[in-house]
């Protein structure tokens, strides 16, 4: 991050655009490395041009050959990362059997319920009703702290929240605005095509039952039997979702930067226009070839896919892959952060001083 006397916090530079929405790739592979892609530079900046982007030619071309290196990295899994994804896994199905146990019918009464608490002790036998219902209980909370208790909503659930327009942000950001009417989310616009993609995105707690356990044991064992090729796949689909993240940052960041009604980036609307910059930037560098093809008259499904495949980034990330991605830099949890402290700079919420200091604490 450049010196904070060198930033102009009304009148931002690209360069510290680009700094702040794509951050640096060097710490994430081999910088010996070199990438061979030639690259019409006039075309590249022609097709920028339409959307008036063409400063950021340069940049993104250079971005672009480290990120294709990184992809080429991401096939050789370090040891530790992949180690610690299992081991989150594995705890997560630790703490599902345990509890199976205990919400299967008269386990609580069972006055011989033995438990194995693998890493911890051998093997504890409990018989005391009371002790029972009070690991019951923990194992509740851990249950819960983790996330396991929440799923996907069903079709019937999704139009009801929507049309009760309970996440008024996503469907503005989704539709660029044009969604409501005088009495709130337009009927017409509820097509399945949205329904689907509230559901990608969208969870809810459930009541802990045993049936639920039972359908969080049976995929953390199918997770666990993945191997890296399989979970290589799973990082590199996170890294084009996150690139199409960053590219909608830098297309909308004035924008964001010069209103005072959205105080965070990953809330302000995704335009279509800002979506159909992102499939052309990815079509133009071959990255949708082994993904989805549409035509040109096929503007709005080409939108539409772009703002479906950040929405599933975001939905993956929150999915038991989060730790290994950020051993890989995919996924930068300061990213928005930053964007949004440069904004209370500008503003005068904050000083250029606390922008800094954070900023340094961020790097540690």
């Amino acid at each position: 991050m450049n010196q904070i006397q060198n930033i102009d916090f009304n009148n931002p530079s690209e360069e510290m655009i680009f700094e702040l929405c794509m951050d640096d790739l060097n710490f994430s592979f081999d910088t010996s490395k070199y990438c061979e892609i030639e690259i019409n530079r006039v075309a590249h900046r022609d097709r920028l041009a339409r959307y008036e982007l063409e400063s950021y030619s340069d940049m993104l071309i250079g971005y672009q050959k480290k990120w294709f290196i990184r992809q080429d990295s991401l096939n050789n899994l370090k040891k530790d990362v992949f180690l610690k994804y299992k081991e989150k896994l594995m705890h997560q199905l630790e703490v599902s059997q345990i509890l199976k146990m205990f919400l299967t019918p008269g386990s609580i009464e069972n006055d011989n319920l033995s438990i194995t608490f693998t890493g911890l002790y051998n093997k504890i036998i409990t018989r005391e009703f009371n002790l029972k219902k009070q690991i019951q209980t923990a194992l509740l909370k851990e249950f819960e702290r983790l996330e396991l208790n929440e799923t996907e909503l069903s079709r019937e659930e999704a139009i009801e929240e929507i049309k009760d327009c309970d996440d008024p942000e996503w469907l503005q950001e989704y539709a660029a605005g044009d969604c409501f009417d005088g009495n709130g989310v337009n009927p017409e616009f509820i097509t399945e095509e949205l329904i689907e993609n509230y559901i990608i995105v969208h969870y809810k707690p459930r009541k802990i039952t045993l049936e639920l356990v039972n359908r969080i044991i049976t995929e953390n064992e199918a997770s666990l039997k993945e191997d890296k090729e399989k979970v290589g796949a799973k990082i590199k689909n996170l890294a084009i979702g996150e690139f199409a993240k960053r590219l909608s940052y830098i297309y909308c960041f004035n924008l964001f930067l010069n209103q005072d009604k959205i105080d965070s980036i990953k809330v302000f609307p995704l335009t279509n226009k800002a979506c159909r910059f992102i499939y052309d930037y990815f079509e133009f560098w071959g990255l949708l070839n082994d993904r989805v093809k549409f035509r040109k008259s096929e503007k709005e499904k080409r939108a539409t896919y772009i703002k479906s495949l950040i929405n599933n980034n975001e939905r993956l990330a929150q999915k038991g892959i989060l730790e290994m991605v950020k051993g890989y830099k995919i996924i930068d949890p300061n990213l928005e952060l930053k964007i949004d402290l440069f904004k209370k700079v500008k503003d005068g919420l904050k000083s250029q001083e606390d922008f800094q200091n954070r900023i340094n604490i961020m790097k540690n």
